[in-house]
């Protein structure tokens, strides 16, 4: 992983650990890696980078050390120094924030794949040029672009370009010059990370970031307007960060009234099983949806049982982060 992709997930304020960045960018949904990604606010970022399989080495975090950008604790957690502060404010001011739902994530590069060979098949065709090499995209989603296509022929290409005006309107012009920049077209090999990269003064994978965050953005807004012809080639590619299973135990003790026991017992689970499903459910939910107080004051806060104990300790841990949001 990118010493500068590290940067810019660390604070000047608190020891960070970078374990939690990996599994964060690579989409790892255990309950653990969850709450942390809510503490350090990353959340949003949960599997941007699925299918890279990022890893931080220990000489990313030397260099960041030797280079006197970050500190570290006895338990290999990091902290910003000024000088890295500086670094990472240099990093954010390019990089959008992600709008949209928490709750939902996109598979984003399968996204970037399908509107890049759309915009292509579209400026190609707009040119009535039909002998050109398309781009190579996995075969499924090369076959949702080719029925995009045809269904939509007749009104290309103010189709496609009429929703991506607007959007790259309401960019930063710098933001919206590195999304078109990517774009495949006529005559128009379109730009790689690494050429972008040169130019931005940073390194590739803050570029891929940056596109992945516009690409994201870019998917919200067009599952915001109903209308929209682009539609069919993000709408299935949307999937819930929260669990169907731990619906379901929710569902169960709000609407059912149902105890932890009770809920096992029904579900065929463990209680263990039953106490991670709700604390999945108190990350995802906003505060008013959660009933803390029931769960904190009614069970017994004399246990000695170091599970249960834990449990509350983590709840409550949910509680304060989401009430300092």
């Amino acid at each position: 992983m990118a010493p500068d992709l590290i940067l810019l997930f660390t604070n000047t304020t608190e020891y960070r650990r970078p374990k939690v960045f990996e599994n964060i960018l690579n989409g790892k949904k255990t309950v653990s890696n969850l709450f942390w990604g809510l503490e350090y606010g990353l959340l949003p970022e949960l599997g941007m980078l699925h299918g890279k399989n990022i890893q931080i080495k220990p000489e990313d975090i030397g260099n960041l050390i030797e280079n006197k950008l970050v500190v570290t604790d006895e338990s290999g957690a990091i902290k910003l120094t000024e000088l890295g502060d500086q670094k990472q404010r240099q990093l954010s001011q390019l990089l959008p924030p992600l709008l949209g739902d928490v709750t939902k994530s996109l598979r984003v590069n399968q996204f970037k794949d399908r509107f890049l060979l759309a915009s292509q098949v579209t400026s190609e065709y707009s040119y009535q040029n039909t002998k050109y090499y398309p781009l190579s995209i996995q075969l499924f989603d090369s076959f949702v672009v080719k029925r995009w296509f045809q269904v939509n022929k007749a009104q290309l290409p103010a189709a496609l370009l009429t929703p991506l005006t607007q959007y790259l309107t309401d960019l930063k012009p710098q933001l919206a010059d590195i999304f078109a920049r990517e774009l495949v077209g006529h005559e128009n090999g379109g730009q790689t990370y690494q050429q972008l990269a040169l130019e931005l003064q940073v390194t590739p994978e803050i570029v891929e970031l940056i596109s992945l965050h516009l690409y994201t953005n870019f998917a919200d807004y067009l599952m915001n307007h109903s209308q929209n012809t682009l539609q069919p080639l993000v709408t299935d590619l949307w999937g819930d960060n929260w669990t169907t299973s731990s619906k379901q135990t929710y569902q169960l003790f709000i609407n059912h009234h149902a105890s932890i026991e009770q809920i096992a017992k029904q579900r065929q689970i463990r209680p263990s099983t039953v106490r991670e499903h709700l604390l999945e459910a108190a990350i995802w939910l906003p505060v008013a949806n959660f009933p803390y107080a029931n769960i904190l004051t009614n069970q017994n806060s004399t246990t000695n049982n170091k599970e249960i104990e834990f449990f509350k300790f983590r709840l409550k841990q949910i509680y304060r982060s989401k009430v300092n949001e």
